[in-house]
């Protein structure tokens, strides 16, 4: 995996953290997993993938490592069960179905060919007695359902940095776009510590891109501990 620009300044933030707990919700194939464990050699990480197809790979990636704990579960705002979709591609999988009532802003051959049954579980749910030192975000639209799922998390602001895709404008069917995460997350104090612009549209529309959060702790702590601007 390249280091973009977004990576560096997570393996920087990272790295003033505890370190010890991340998770990896719609990690794929495992190439972020192995990258958090190469880099956080302390933390224990738990991958998520509920897409049964990349799931049996990212298992596979990670066998045998003793830090890694995946699982197959589809993290959202309550336990249960859903029907996910499955993309023509694992990394466009999702609990959202394809946007088709507006103009198109993905690929022609980026569609549905299944929907599966998936178990559904909560952030807080599974990790209520834990602090989550990184939690990384990357579910083709269901970003904002799982921080609903991680509501008590973030009550006690027990998750120190937020790094989540978003969407500019519609690709899957009614997904919260920026400005709802925000807001949700603004009511606990979490701001905006850096935005990443993705590709945008023949038509010059930003699509999508990733925003890095940090909860009110880690920044009083971290980022406002240097001093004030000249």
């Amino acid at each position: 995996m390249d280091e973009s620009e977004l990576w560096q300044t997570v393996r920087r933030l990272g790295e003033k953290s505890e370190g010890r707990t991340i998770v990896d919700v719609g990690a794929y194939l495992g190439a972020t997993s192995a990258w958090f464990l190469r880099n956080f050699p302390r933390a224990h990480v738990y991958p998520f993938e509920p897409d049964p197809r990349s799931y049996d790979r990212l298992r596979g990636n990670v066998e045998g490592v003793a830090r890694a704990h995946p699982s197959d579960v589809a993290l959202s705002s309550a336990k249960g069960e859903a029907v996910f979709n499955l993309g023509t591609q694992g990394f466009i999988s999702s609990l959202y179905s394809r946007e088709e009532e507006r103009r198109r802003y993905y690929r022609r051959d980026f569609t549905m060919v299944d929907r599966v049954p998936v178990k559904t579980d909560t952030l807080d749910n599974l990790f209520h007695e834990m602090t989550i030192d990184v939690l990384k975000l990357d579910t083709q639209g269901a970003e904002l359902d799982i921080l609903r799922g991680g509501e008590g998390l973030l009550k006690r602001g027990a998750v120190s940095i937020i790094v989540t895709e978003f969407f500019f404008i519609q690709h899957y069917a009614g997904v919260p776009l920026l400005d709802s995460v925000w807001s949700y997350l603004r009511q606990f104090g979490y701001e905006i510590y850096n935005l990443f612009k993705g590709s945008q549209a023949a038509n010059g529309q930003i699509r999508y891109g990733d925003a890095i959060f940090v909860s009110p702790g880690f920044r009083h702590t971290v980022i406002d501990a240097v001093p004030d601007e000249e």
